[in-house]
């Protein structure tokens, strides 16, 4: 009973373990994904002020100027976008591995889960056996031991007869 009430208790701390883990799992890819968020409102608010900046140089200077500030803003504007399609591939592969430990933890529960079922099978099989074993045993017994008063009775009886004969025998008078 005890064992059974220790390994509640085991079972209990392992999957709030697991649950634990899965909670700070799922806060530090929050954090991440908040993170990247907000690097992103920053670049994009680093765009926009470049953007800005280079139309009012655009204003007071030439056009030549302008081709050489166009061309410089579409390499930045690549490079960022480049870094933007990097960072969402790399928060796609982060979700999915998270997905799939998910998954992952879920099946191992479940499969341990199995197995206990399947061990408590087995040891509820093992007890009925080592009961029938052990009333079979008894049934034996008992039947010896009722073979053995029978024989007990049978012999007492025989004597008891043979005394009475002999008594008979003796004392003519003692026929009663």
């Amino acid at each position: 009973m005890e064992a059974r009430k220790a390994k509640k208790e085991q079972e209990k701390r392992r999957k709030a373990k697991e649950e634990e883990m899965l909670r700070v799992r799922e806060v530090a890819l929050a954090e991440k994904l908040m993170r990247e968020r907000e690097e992103r409102k920053k670049e994009m608010g680093s765009l926009i002020e470049e953007e800005e900046r280079r139309k009012k140089n655009q204003m007071f200077q030439g056009a030549a100027t302008h081709q050489v500030e166009e061309t410089h803003y579409d390499q930045l504007l690549l490079g960022r976008e480049r870094e933007a399609r990097e960072r969402k591939d790399t928060a796609q592969k982060a979700a999915l591995i998270y997905e799939q430990t998910k998954i992952t933890a879920r099946k191992v529960v479940e499969k341990e889960a199995k197995v206990r079922v399947r061990e408590k099978k087995k040891l509820y099989k093992a007890k009925d056996e080592e009961i029938k074993e052990k009333r079979a045993d008894l049934l034996v017994k008992s039947k010896a031991e009722v073979a053995e008063k029978k024989y007990k009775f049978a012999v007492t009886r025989q004597k008891e007869q043979e005394i009475k004969a002999m008594t008979i025998d003796r004392n003519v008078y003692a026929q009663s």
